[in-house]
């Protein structure tokens, strides 16, 4: 799954001031630090944390390798394969340390022992005619490794993104994906967003056909995948006694 903004248009925003100002207020915290099943079978610990420096090399990494796995059959190779680590790493550290010149921003890593296995970014709303429609906030990227993709890691990230915009008093949120992304759309689907516009974006002389998906309710938004998560598969979640979600994710998530 993939907000396209954020990859084909540059950074996707600007002062996450590494979020520890973030409480979250009444956010079920089994969703930001709990267990779930790795494709292994195994159960592993897992925390949903605010991205620092030191993470941006990772989600560089993680970033390009999901690009070029996902899209694969999408967008052209001459494309993907000018995607650099390097140049995606000195954005991220741009991004988190607040010096991109967007504001707003927040980048939460999820993470599994000492390895990242996906990241998400959210904040306030770039696209003037999403933005005219009400819709104050995007979700500019969210990822997961895609050896621990359908493990519940990308409905995490979603309700911890929709937490902190709700914390932030922001009421709808949008987010970019490739057209013929089919798997991400059915993700989002399912998760009660619904297409609102679409355009074509020239990058590098091709040109990318993109949707937007919407929410018109945050709070609703977070909620759905809180209770996805909880809800729908085997291990049980000590925190709560809940369980944790197994359903197929979007490409990225």
């Amino acid at each position: 799954m993939s907000a396209t903004r954020g990859e084909l248009s540059g950074p996707v925003g600007g002062t996450s001031a590494f979020r520890g100002k973030h409480t979250r207020a009444g956010f079920p915290k089994w969703v930001e630090s709990g267990h779930f099943q790795a494709t292994t079978g195994a159960m592993e610990q897992l925390h949903l944390r605010d991205a620092e420096l030191r993470d941006a090399a990772v989600i560089a990494q993680l970033h390009v390798s999901s690009w070029r796995t996902t899209y694969n059959r999408i967008l052209p190779d001459a494309l993907l394969n000018g995607i650099s680590v390097g140049d995606r790493s000195e954005m991220w550290r741009a991004v988190i340390s607040g010096a991109s010149g967007e504001a707003d921003t927040t980048v939460i890593v999820a993470e599994s022992g000492n390895k990242v296995v996906g990241f998400g970014a959210c904040g306030s709303q770039r696209d003037a005619t999403l933005r005219e429609r009400g819709f104050d906030a995007e979700v500019g990227a969210i990822y997961v490794l895609r050896a621990e993709q359908r493990t519940g890691i990308g409905q995490r990230l979603m309700a911890l993104m929709a937490q902190t915009l709700l914390d932030e008093g922001r009421t709808r949120v949008s987010l970019w994906l490739l057209r013929d992304n089919a798997q991400a759309r059915s993700f989002y689907e399912r998760l009660g967003g619904a297409q609102v516009h679409e355009r074509v974006e020239d990058q590098s002389g091709v040109p990318i056909q993109e949707v937007a998906y919407s929410w018109r309710d945050l709070l609703s938004l977070a909620g759905k995948c809180s209770q996805w998560v909880k809800a729908d598969t085997q291990p049980e979640c000590p925190e709560r006694g809940g369980k944790l979600s197994s359903r197929a994710n979007g490409d990225m998530v």
